[in-house]
């Protein structure tokens, strides 16, 4: 039992640290690189990056369902 947590607790910490990291490199990039990586990439903004981060890879995986239904839809 103890070791499922752990693997559960280690699979969300991923996915934050992939939704942080998309959403920090997102804002950077809107930013033009205008503010240093470090002042966007840091713990205050950690929640700001999360959730841009998360749209990010939603609105990414609906896109790619789009794709996917055109691809099929075309043949």
């Amino acid at each position: 039992m103890r070791n499922k947590e752990k693997e559960h607790k280690g699979f969300v910490d991923n996915e934050l640290g992939i939704s942080e990291w998309f959403g920090a490199i997102i804002r950077y990039l809107l930013n033009f690189g205008k503010k240093e990586f470090n002042n966007i990439y840091n713990k205050e903004q950690f929640k700001k990056n999360v959730i841009i981060g998360y749209i990010f890879k939603v609105i990414g995986i609906v896109v790619l369902f789009l794709f996917i239904f055109w691809l099929i839809g075309k043949q």
